[in-house]
């Protein structure tokens, strides 16, 4: 079975490579175990591959947590900016 593999996702989500491997990377990770860390690197795999809304919906479900973590703060600011919502983000 394919469990995927968060730290590949993460790598290429930030570097900018392969955004729908790194998708099916978190997607899969996601599916094998579904986490804060795994809804984290989904939304922001689905942000790089351009899937706002879906990526919206992910990094909530990440915050949920209430985590202290700078990058997830970040990462979600930058998706509600990609969708227009200046308050939020």
């Amino acid at each position: 079975a394919f469990l995927g593999d968060l730290e590949l996702a993460r790598f290429l989500a930030d570097q900018g490579l392969e955004p729908e491997r790194a998708l099916g990377e978190a997607r899969a990770a996601w599916e094998a175990a579904p986490n804060q860390p795994a809804a984290h690197t989904l939304a922001w795999c689905l942000y790089r591959a351009g899937h706002f809304d879906e990526a919206a919906e992910w990094i909530a479900r990440a915050m949920t947590s209430n985590i202290a973590d700078p990058e997830l703060h970040y990462h979600s600011g930058l998706i509600h900016l990609a969708r227009n919502q200046r308050t939020s983000a």
